[in-house]
């Protein structure tokens, strides 16, 4: 691996530890005991992984254009909370049940949660040429309290990394890196504003700064909504055929309202055509 794709920091060379920490991401899994929750804890941790990544892509682009603050940054610092976050994943390891896991290959990438399958795939794009390690042996984490302790600690020291190169060039490649990142997540076909909502939940957690830009396309859906009685319920938008102006979709959600006895219900945006003539 080169220098510069690696991460260094000063005169101190943090590639392979750098790999160590983001393996384990790879090695710890979310127990199917979790339940319905399961899928939120799951995408903590991989909005985790990609904050970490996105990050050490940042640093390694100031390394490019030999960027001073870069070169003079405190690289024992940044061992520190590299070797905090490991030391994280470690102890709870040693608590925690270990098990054996089936080959990467064998597992159905199509039922994969699709919030899951691209934030994953951010973190590879981020990762570069970065080679991965794929891991039979696995260790779930022992509960709800211990994933919350987790991921709570490895946030506070990812925030470290963040600050130890205080720039205004660091800061602006961060957020550019955030806001691309969460474009991609919102312009997925799969993408609808109920999973883009929890989305924002869990950013809100371990990566506040992403949870404010991730939206979904301007676009409206409607989930659950029913007309009773003699009611009549339009949905969806509504143009006349001499409009000329410009279409105003600012995306909406119209959930689990009821219509009832003879009422009319438009939902949806609407330019002065009946739906109900």
């Amino acid at each position: 691996m080169a220098e510069v794709a690696g991460l260094v920091i000063g005169a101190i060379s943090l590639a392979s530890l750098f790999d160590s920490v983001v393996n384990n991401f790879d090695r710890v899994q979310v127990g199917r005991e979790f339940g319905e929750t399961y899928r939120r804890y799951l995408l903590q941790l991989e909005v985790l992984r990609l904050r970490l990544h996105r990050w050490r892509d940042a640093v390694s682009r100031l390394i490019e254009l030999n960027d001073p603050a870069v070169k003079q940054a405190n690289g024992v610092l940044v061992q520190r909370h590299l070797s905090d976050i490991q030391s994280l994943f470690e102890k709870e390891e040693k608590l925690s049940k270990p098990y054996y896991k089936v080959e990467v290959e064998d597992e159905a990438e199509g039922e994969e949660d699709w919030m899951v399958r691209t934030l994953r795939g951010l973190s590879r794009k981020h990762r570069a040429n970065t080679p991965s390690v794929q891991c039979k042996v696995r260790w779930a984490i022992r509960g709800r309290n211990e994933f919350d302790r987790l991921v709570t600690n490895i946030s506070v020291q990812v925030s470290n990394l963040e600050e130890i190169i205080p720039t205004h060039d660091m800061e602006r490649r961060l957020s550019q890196m955030r806001s691309e990142d969460a474009n991609e997540v919102g312009k997925q076909r799969e993408a609808n504003a109920i999973d883009i909502d929890i989305l924002r939940e869990i950013a809100l957690i371990v990566d506040g700064k992403l949870s404010d830009m991730v939206k979904v396309k301007a676009r409206n859906e409607w989930v659950g909504n029913t007309a009773e009685d003699e009611s009549k319920l339009h949905q969806g938008d509504m143009v006349s055929n001499d409009y000329h102006g410009n279409a105003i979709a600012p995306g909406g959600l119209w959930k689990d309202n009821v219509a009832k006895g003879k009422s009319k219900v438009t939902q949806g945006t609407s330019y002065g055509f009946n739906p109900f003539a």
